[in-house]
C-alpha cells in the first residue's frame, strides 16, 4: 500500500520536528553553578587543576579551594599561604603540592595543621619583582620551575628549605621586567619558555644553552606569549597576544 502525499507530508514533518528536539536536548548540558554560598572562596578562579586523586583545586584571588565532588576546603593565609591571591597550583610527580602567589612559592604540608604550619613559603631574594610567581612547571626529569613577574627559576628543596637559582635569559626590551607567561617542553627535552611584555620566546636545551626567539611583527609590534599547548603529534600552539602564532 502506497502512502498518500499528504500522509507523508506530515510523517516528514514530524521527523524532522523529532530530531529537532532531540538535538536540542542534546545541546541542554546539565550545569550546576558553583559560587561562595557553596564554600567556594571567590565567585571567580584563575586556574582549575586536577590532582591525582581527582580533587579539584581552584586558584582565587581569596586563597585556594579544594573541591572533592562534594563540597569545598579552603586554604588562606589563616594557613600559611605567603599571599591571598594564588596564580597557579601543581601537583608533581612525587605527589607534592606547590602554590604560586602573589608574594612567593608555598609548599603543603600534608601534616600540618589548620593554621600557620599548613605550607613553607619562600620567594627569590635576588629580586623584589621575582616574589610574583606567575606560573609552574615540572619538565620530564623532575625539575620544577617558576615563571615569575621578572625571570625564570630553576626550584629545588633541601631540608624543608625552597631554593631559587634564576636562568639568565635574553631580553627584547631591555628597560622593562621579563615576565614568563608559559613554560612547556618539546618531545626532545627542550624547555620552551614563552614571555609576556613583548620578550620573545626561549628555548632552553638540556645542556644549559638557550636560543631566542623574537616576537615582533613590524618596527614597533611586540607580541606576547599568553600559553601553550603541546599536541599529541609534539606540535608546539603558542597562544599570542594579537595572532595565534604555531611554534615547531
Amino acid at each position: 500500500m502506497k502512502m498518500s502525499a499528504k500522509i507523508r507530508f506530515f510523517f516528514q514533518i514530524a521527523l524532522l520536528i523529532s530530531i529537532s528536539f532531540i538535538a536540542w536536548r542534546a545541546e541542554v548540558l546539565p550545569v550546576k553553578t558553583y559560587t561562595t554560598a557553596d564554600g567556594l572562596l571567590r565567585d571567580t578562579a584563575g586556574c582549575i587543576k586536577q590532582d591525582s586523586r581527582g580533587f579539584l583545586w581552584f586558584c582565587t584571588s581569596d586563597g585556594l579551594s579544594r573541591f572533592d565532588g562534594y563540597g569545598f576546603t579552603n586554604y588562606t593565609t589563616d594557613d600559611g599561604l605567603p599571599h591571598r591571591n594564588v596564580l597557579d597550583f601543581l601537583e608533581t610527580r612525587d605527589g607534592v603540592y606547590w602554590v604560586a602567589t602573589r608574594d612567593g612559592l608555598a609548599r603543603f604540608n600534608p601534616q600540618g595543621k589548620r593554621g600557620a604550619t599548613m605550607f613553607i613559603s619562600s620567594k627569590p631574594t635576588d629580586n623584589p619583582e621575582a616574589k610574583e610567581i606567575d606560573s609552574l612547571f615540572e619538565d620530564s626529569r623532575g625539575v620544577l620551575w617558576a615563571g615569575t613577574a621578572d625571570g625564570l627559576y630553576k626550584v629545588e628543596t633541601a631540608e624543608n628549605q625552597i631554593i631559587f637559582g634564576r636562568v639568565d635569559l635574553p631580553k627584547d626590551r631591555p628597560k622593562i621586567p621579563l615576565p614568563v607567561s608559559a613554560i612547556i617542553e618539546d618531545e626532545h627535552g627542550n624547555l620552551l619558555v614563552g614571555m609576556d611584555f613583548g620578550q620573545g620566546l626561549n628555548r632552553i636545551f638540556p645542556d644549559g644553552r638557550v636560543e631566542h626567539f623574537a616576537t615582533r611583527r613590524g618596527q614597533n609590534n611586540n607580541e606576547s606569549i599568553k600559553t601553550m599547548l603541546k599536541t599529541s603529534s609534539g606540535e608546539i600552539w603558542a597562544g599570542m597576544s594579537l595572532e595565534v602564532g604555531f611554534c615547531s
